[in-house]
């Protein structure tokens, strides 16, 4: 997929993707990045305003179908055990909802370039292969033994192993997402470890 650069795409300084999969520490090196002061743009969070709006949910139903709803609305828990039982479903998941959260990561974006930022940090695990990866200048991936992201995924959120298991085999490999990387950040040992290999990208 080839790179668009952020001039292009209207954005007035470039954006750096801090990727990797489900596990991986890419949520403590975000936070590192913010303790140094650097903008950091949370795709989890721009998926959750995403899912709150009426075209999006109608995106969804169509791809998932009414049971991904309940009396409160969008059921997250049940959306994301069908979206990432695997590979199919997950790129179903992409086509509907990242249209929306692109528009909303862009528009932060600009906000901090309006603030005076050099560049920001979009941290997300569907960067590379997905729709936004053309708007991203730079790939820092994180890379952490699977049986740690496995561990992880489960305690952060809340499932079983073999939920954990099923949501990280419908993401890319661990070894492409490393081919396409301009720095890979280890998270394989101490967490002062990964604060200097942290330290290091900066």
């Amino acid at each position: 997929m080839k790179r668009q650069k952020f001039y292009e795409s209207g954005l007035l300084i470039p954006i750096f993707a801090l990727t990797g999969r489900s596990g991986s520490g890419k949520t403590t090196v975000a936070n590192l990045l913010r303790s140094a002061g650097v903008p950091v743009l949370d795709c989890d969070e721009a998926a959750r305003i995403a899912t709150e709006h009426p075209a999006c949910l109608k995106d969804l139903s169509m791809a998932f179908g009414p049971k991904i709803f309940n009396e409160a609305g969008l059921d997250r828990r049940k959306l994301a055990e069908l979206a990432f039982k695997n590979e199919r479903e997950t790129k179903k998941l992409i086509e509907a909802t990242h249209p929306y959260i692109i528009r909303i990561l862009l528009q932060w974006a600009r906000e901090s370039a309006a603030a005076g930022a050099d560049f920001v940090v979009a941290d997300g695990a569907a960067i590379i292969g997905a729709p936004f990866e053309k708007y991203c200048s730079l790939f820092c991936v994180m890379n952490a033994d699977e049986s740690e992201q496995i561990k992880r995924t489960i305690m952060r959120d809340n499932i079983t192993e073999e939920a954990a298991k099923a949501r990280l085999a419908a993401q890319l490999p661990q070894e492409e997402l490393v081919r396409k990387a301009d720095f890979v950040i280890e998270n394989t040992k101490t967490p002062l470890e990964l604060e200097k290999n942290t330290a290091l990208a900066l």
